[in-house]
């Protein structure tokens, strides 16, 4: 529809734009030119070459110029490798080729932890000692230890939790690690009952 519209437009307009065209450009054609800026003192002895010649002057063969370049012999000695050995001598490059391990949590840990901040490994630590005895480990004892504030100690123990393992109960027999278990929820195995079986 838009470019429908715009054609429509363009067509009926053609005419107004159009209109006394010709006049209007010896109009512009006819205007005074307008008058160079004044050249600085300094540079009006300074003649420009004329742009035609210069373009001549780049295609012709500067014959005094090729009889330079035969004149011209370049010798090359190899002296980049007994650099190369001086440098590597005064300063050699390291040695350990020891692979980097794989950090437990995917990056490093910061060495200096500064005062109200923690790392996600004492969050997990001190979340599954939470779990594992509350009265123990309360947040005040947490936010000692850890160094931390204890509001937001009690938010993170409100609002974070550890993994919970739920177990189906169709099945017999229930295989799991209980040391796995341990580390994950603080041994919070949750038994689902059986479903009820439908008979048609």
């Amino acid at each position: 529809m838009g470019g429908t519209a715009s054609k429509v437009f363009r067509r009926a307009s053609k005419p107004a734009r159009e209109f006394n065209l010709e006049s209007r450009v010896e109009r512009i054609l006819d205007r005074e030119k307008p008058t160079p800026a004044p050249r600085h003192p300094g540079t009006e002895h300074i003649n420009l070459p004329d742009s035609a010649k210069m373009k001549e002057d780049l295609f012709e063969a500067d014959t005094e110029l090729l009889k330079r370049l035969e004149e011209v012999y370049v010798t090359s000695h190899d002296t980049w490798a007994g650099q190369k050995d001086a440098v590597g001598k005064s300063r050699p490059l390291p040695v350990d080729k020891e692979t980097i391990a794989d950090k437990p949590y995917g990056y490093s840990e910061p060495r200096k932890i500064s005062y109200g901040k923690t790392t996600l490994k004492n969050v997990l630590t001190f979340m599954t000692d939470h779990n594992q005895s509350p009265d123990e480990w309360n947040s005040t004892k947490i936010s000692e230890k850890f160094k931390l504030d204890k509001e937001n100690v009690d938010h993170i123990l409100k609002y974070y939790n550890l993994f919970t393992l739920i177990l189906p109960g169709k099945h017999k027999v229930i295989k799991y690690d209980a040391e796995a278990t341990k580390t994950l929820g603080a041994q919070r195995v949750i038994q689902l009952p059986a479903p009820e079986s439908k008979q048609i």
